[in-house]
C-alpha cells in the first residue's frame, strides 16, 4: 500500500519535469546549427545576446526592416539581454564637461568592446575601463547624449598593470567611420 501511495505521489512529479518546449528546443538547435555551418568559431563561447548585438550592428537599414518584422531588437536586447549587455545608456552630461575618453579593445574571441568615460587628468586602469564596457550600438547611443563641443580622446593611455592589460585597438574601418560620423553629428570634437 505504501509503495502504491509513493508511486501516486511521485508519478505526477516525474511527468511535470518531462514537459518539453518544442519550439524553444528547435530554435536553439537551429541557432547552433547555423553557427556551426557558418564556421563562426569566434561566436561559440559567446551568449546569444552578444551574437545578436554584433550581427544587428552590421545590418543595413533594409535588413533591419526585415528583422523588425520578426521581432523588436531593442526590446530583446534591452530586456532579455540586460544581464549580458548594459542597458541603453543614460548619460549625466555634467560628468563629461572636461571631455570624454573613448576606449576600444578586442577580446580573445574577436569581439570588440567600447568604454566611454568622463575625461580626467589621470590614467584609467584596465579594470575601470572593462567595468564600463558597452557594445558598438550602445556606444553610438551614448555619444549622442554627450554635451556638444567637448573633446573626445580615443584609446588614451591606461595604467601599466600587467595583470589587467587591455588589447586597445581600433575596430574595422566601417565602424571607425560610423563612430567618427556620430561624433561629428553630435557636434563633438575628436582629438587626433
Amino acid at each position: 500500500m505504501k509503495l502504491l501511495l509513493l508511486i501516486l505521489v511521485f508519478l505526477p512529479l516525474s511527468f511535470s519535469y518531462s514537459a518539453c518546449n518544442l519550439e524553444l528546443a528547435q530554435a536553439s538547435g537551429k541557432y547552433l546549427e547555423l553557427l556551426e555551418s557558418a564556421s563562426l568559431r569566434s561566436y561559440q563561447n559567446r551568449s546569444v545576446c552578444e551574437v545578436l548585438d554584433q550581427e544587428i550592428a552590421a545590418c543595413t537599414k533594409k535588413q533591419m526592416a526585415k528583422i523588425e518584422k520578426q521581432f523588436n531588437p531593442k526590446i530583446i536586447l534591452g530586456s532579455y539581454c540586460q544581464p549580458h549587455l548594459p542597458p541603453y545608456p543614460s548619460t549625466n552630461k555634467e560628468q563629461f564637461l572636461k571631455g570624454a575618453e573613448l576606449y576600444s579593445w578586442k577580446e580573445n574571441e574577436g569581439y570588440f568592446w567600447y568604454s566611454l568615460l568622463p575625461g580626467t587628468n589621470r590614467q584609467k586602469s584596465a579594470s575601470e575601463i572593462k567595468a564600463n564596457k558597452m557594445s558598438y550600438r550602445y556606444l553610438l547611443a551614448k555619444i549622442e547624449q554627450l554635451p556638444p563641443k567637448i573633446i573626445i580622446t580615443w584609446n588614451h593611455e591606461t595604467s601599466n598593470n600587467e595583470e589587467e592589460a587591455l588589447n586597445l585597438s581600433l575596430p574595422d574601418q566601417s565602424k571607425v567611420k560610423a563612430i567618427k560620423s556620430q561624433i561629428e553629428r553630435s557636434k563633438l570634437l575628436l582629438q587626433k
